[in-house]
């Protein structure tokens, strides 16, 4: 934004760049970090002013997941999962999950039946269950 007039300016990338999302900013909605051929880096931050929620959201679809498909796995901020038994016994070692981005688990190895989904940030711990048929 213009800071004299108010209105959107707009900016040009020039050709052969390389955009990616990142929650740099720690708000709702991902900025677009953009780097281009010559080693320069531009940062379109993102001028919402929602916060992040203080609750993570997470979800894991499709629940129930048959043992040949795919789950995925969705957070909207950088978490670490990790899947257990609902006896506590680890399936896997813990996964970075990046905010915003779909991560695909296959759970052709497990056996039918319920188990949890553990995510984790610095200060907090989310339990989803899901069902494998």
């Amino acid at each position: 934004v213009d800071p004299i007039s108010g209105f959107l300016i707009g900016k040009k990338l020039n050709g052969r760049i390389w955009p990616v999302a990142a929650n740099l900013f720690f708000k709702k909605y991902p900025s677009i970090i953009v780097g281009n051929i010559l080693g320069g880096i531009t940062v379109l931050k993102n001028e919402d002013t929602l916060e992040l929620p203080t609750q993570p959201e997470v979800s894991i679809y499709p629940n129930p997941v048959g043992t040949i498909e795919t789950l995925t796995i969705k957070a909207n901020r950088n978490m670490s999962v990790q899947f257990t038994t609902l006896l506590g016994q680890k399936i896997s070692d813990p996964i970075s999950i990046n905010a915003n981005e779909p991560y695909p688990y296959s759970v052709q190895n497990l056996a039918a039946g319920i188990y949890l989904a553990i995510f984790m940030n610095s200060d907090q711990k989310i339990f989803t269950k899901f069902i494998v048929h």
